[in-house]
């Protein structure tokens, strides 16, 4: 009866391993929004204070675009199991389809989801009272 257990999970996860790519390529995504992105990070350098005086460090820059960011999710799917290298393809791209941020390649057919890690929410800024 073990045996027969095994056999048939080792079964499964063999055809499920199968079926998996496929599900991925089963043609080319329509719809798509495509996202460019450029950030430039500023953060406060360290401060030392005596008692009597504050020393601030100069504060750091540092410019994150497109790439980074899509080298940044695959490292992170990777960690999660999600995705089998650290790294996308060359012209891999972000986009939002149905609410969902995607990374597709160059043939727009689905690489990955990672809406698990970028999220779009739509508000409206109220800065003050009217």
């Amino acid at each position: 009866m073990k045996n027969k257990a095994i056999k048939f999970f080792s079964g499964a996860f063999i055809i499920f391993g199968l079926i998996a790519p496929n599900v991925q390529a089963q043609g080319k995504l329509t719809n798509l929004n495509f996202f460019t992105v450029s950030f430039s990070l500023q953060s406060q350098g360290s401060i030392s204070d005596d008692g009597t005086t504050r020393i601030f460090a100069n504060s750091v820059s540092r410019k994150i675009d497109t790439k980074d960011l899509l080298n940044q999710l695959a490292r992170d799917k990777y960690a999660q199991g999600s995705y089998t290298a650290n790294f996308f393809p060359s012209g891999s791209q972000l986009a939002l389809s149905g609410g969902l941020f995607i990374v597709i390649d160059r043939n727009d057919q689905l690489i990955v989801d990672v809406s698990d890690i970028l999220q779009f929410f739509n508000g409206t800024n109220h800065c003050c009272p009217v």
